[in-house]
């Protein structure tokens, strides 16, 4: 499998309601380490990080909501 590495933003919707909690946990890990700091992730409305990974922050947007990779972990993981 090819990774994929500095993105800025992940679209992964309606995919993960089909995954058992583990793979789920797998593929949120590759996303984050994937993603460039305050990178974005949009999961589809029917799916959330909760209970699967602490990795990301919650944002609410105007018409959307989103996870983003916090820059105080950013900041951590560059130092």
């Amino acid at each position: 499998m090819m990774a994929m590495t500095a993105v800025d933003v992940i679209l992964c919707c309606n995919v993960l309601i089909y995954f058992d909690t583990a793979s789920k946990k797998r593929v949120i890990h590759q996303f984050d380490s994937s993603l460039h700091n305050h990178g974005y992730l949009f999961l589809g409305h029917a799916e959330s990080l909760f209970g699967i990974s602490d990795e990301f922050q919650l944002v609410h947007l105007a018409s959307s909501t989103a996870y983003v990779k916090p820059e105080a972990r950013a900041q951590k993981e560059a130092g």
